[in-house]
């Protein structure tokens, strides 16, 4: 098989549904801009309800992972209810795979949670980056390098599947 029929494996799927969640709206990125305890940085992702910013929590000179509803102003009281349960439901879990949740809060009238900042390249970047793929992008690989790629692919989705069946 050549490597690009290989790259049609479901690390592709996730590689392609990444890329359709913008990260910027074109927008120069925020720097140092306070928000209650914190000091935002970059933003990190945006999912369907909220928006990821590195920050600094500024009383501990922590670094944390701030999420916030994007439109906190435009959100029904049923997207904040659901935004709130999602964090009180994270705080109970005590997994090593799983981040933890810091503080659950308010500032200004913008729900927001903190959680631990985790270091290195994020899943969209080591998907894009063809890491997860057992042949990489464009190339072909020696049966050693496939079995090892095909090793360390199975070991991120069984960590992956213990931190779910954890929550």
């Amino acid at each position: 098989a050549s490597a690009d029929a290989l790259w049609g494996l479901w690390t592709k799927c996730l590689y392609d549904e990444a890329n359709n969640i913008p990260v910027s709206d074109g927008a120069p990125p925020v720097r140092h801009r306070r928000f209650g305890d914190y000091e935002l940085g970059e933003a990190l992702g945006r999912g369907g309800m909220g928006v990821v910013y590195e920050a600094l929590q500024l009383s501990l000179h922590r670094p944390v992972a701030l999420k916030m509803i994007l439109d906190s102003e435009a959100a029904s009281p049923t997207s904040i209810r659901r935004f709130t349960l999602e964090a009180e439901a994270v705080a109970k879990l005590d997994h090593p795979n799983i981040v933890p949740i810091y503080e659950v809060g308010e500032h200004g009238g913008q729900p927001f949670l903190s959680m631990k900042l985790i270091a290195g390249e994020n899943l969209r970047k080591k998907i894009a980056s063809g890491a997860l793929c057992l042949t990489p992008k464009g190339n072909s690989a020696s049966r050693t390098e496939f079995r090892e790629r095909g090793i360390a692919i199975a070991r991120m989705a069984a960590t992956i599947a213990r931190a779910v069946y954890h929550a």
